[in-house]
Order: C-alpha cells, then structure tokens, then sequence
C-alpha cells in the first residue's frame, strides 16, 4: 500500500478510477464522483474521505433474534 497524500497513491486511485476534471464544485456522493475534481491534491482527498469512512464504521451488528417467552408450568 502506498503512503497517504502522495502522488503513488493519487495514480493508484487514478488507475482504478481515471480522472475527467470538470469545472464543478459539487460534492462527491460517490468516490466515482471523484474523478471530477481537477487538482491533484483535492481529489486525493477526497480519494481518502471514502477510503477512511469504511475503515472507520464499525460493522453493523444484526440483532440477535429474540427467545420466546417460557411458559409457566402447568398446574
């Protein structure tokens, strides 16, 4: 893996995902989105933003089902 900020990192995104600068100051919904942001430095970061997020969310834990209530005894 390539260090954060660098320009390794900037061409290993850009090699998935090839850049298409536009001249739009949209936020990026999608990490596709940011393909088209047009300096380096801002589309690395915004690279990253994605790349953080996942790490950083934990798993969402599925809720353990839930037991039937126990009878009473039968007299």
């Amino acid at each position: 893996m390539e260090d954060d900020m660098t320009k390794e990192r900037l061409n290993c995104f850009d090699a998935i995902i090839a850049p298409e600068p536009k001249a739009t100051k949209a936020k990026a919904k999608t990490v596709k989105d940011c393909r088209f942001l047009k300096e380096e430095d801002e589309r690395l970061i915004c690279f990253n933003k994605f790349t953080e997020t996942k790490a950083k969310t934990p798993a969402k834990k599925k809720a353990a089902p839930k037991a039937a209530p126990k009878a009473a005894p039968a007299q």
